[in-house]
């Protein structure tokens, strides 16, 4: 791993050996792409990943506040866990297919903080996950989706982790109280849950062109 990180990188979290392996397959695809990409993995204890884990990263990092065995609902920590003043989180479940120094520069000069609001399969078909759909159509929330997203550290996107600290550790309690039962999701949904912190913080985080899709 090298001792000097980059201004801009990726991060994926994973905690357990499966989504170790995950995240470096999804880091080698990163670096086949874009050779010189900065990639972090971010870890509950980084004495626990073995040393055939470790290589594709250029940084292994623990969670600053609280370990948990569902990864994505460590997403709020990642805006005090990246080592990277820019940043893309992805999901240790992914493959990057493509170059995205252009999607970096336009990024970096339009977003503090931005999620895609579409997504789709391989074969570019539209996807409609399963909580979605009744959100949008029954209480009116403006959709986003979060197996990748960008962010700086900045005052803005501060805002989002802030909420998303205690929305993403509540978060059953805070589906009961903004949904109907029945659309209360059964385990934690990350797609649901920053969405609601969107549009709950209020500020605009959805990108009006392709450059997130995934």
């Amino acid at each position: 791993m090298s001792d000097i990180i980059a201004e801009n990188g990726y991060v994926i979290i994973a905690v357990n050996p499966i989504e170790y392996r995950q995240a470096q397959c999804c880091a080698f695809s990163i670096k086949s792409k874009m050779k010189n990409a900065s990639v972090t993995m971010v870890v509950n204890d980084t004495t626990k990943v073995a040393e055939e884990y470790k290589e594709g990263f250029d940084s292994i990092v623990k969670l600053p506040f609280k370990e948990y065995t569902d990864n994505r609902q460590a997403d709020w920590q990642l805006y005090w866990a990246s080592p990277y003043e820019n940043t893309i989180a992805i999901d240790c479940k992914s493959i990057v297919k493509e170059d995205h120094t252009n999607t970096w520069e336009y990024l970096i000069d339009h977003y503090d903080i931005v999620f895609p609001t579409s997504t789709n399969d391989f074969r570019h078909n539209k996807l409609y996950p399963k909580y979605q759909g009744n959100i949008r159509e029954e209480y009116k929330l403006d959709i986003i989706y979060s197996n990748m997203f960008f962010f700086k550290k900045t005052s803005e996107s501060l805002a989002h982790f802030k909420m998303a600290d205690v929305y993403f550790q509540y978060w059953r309690d805070v589906c009961i109280k903004y949904f109907n039962a029945h659309h209360v999701p059964d385990n934690f949904e990350p797609d649901v849950m920053h969405t609601l912190v969107a549009n709950h913080v209020g500020n605009d985080v959805t990108s009006y062109h392709s450059m997130l899709s995934y």
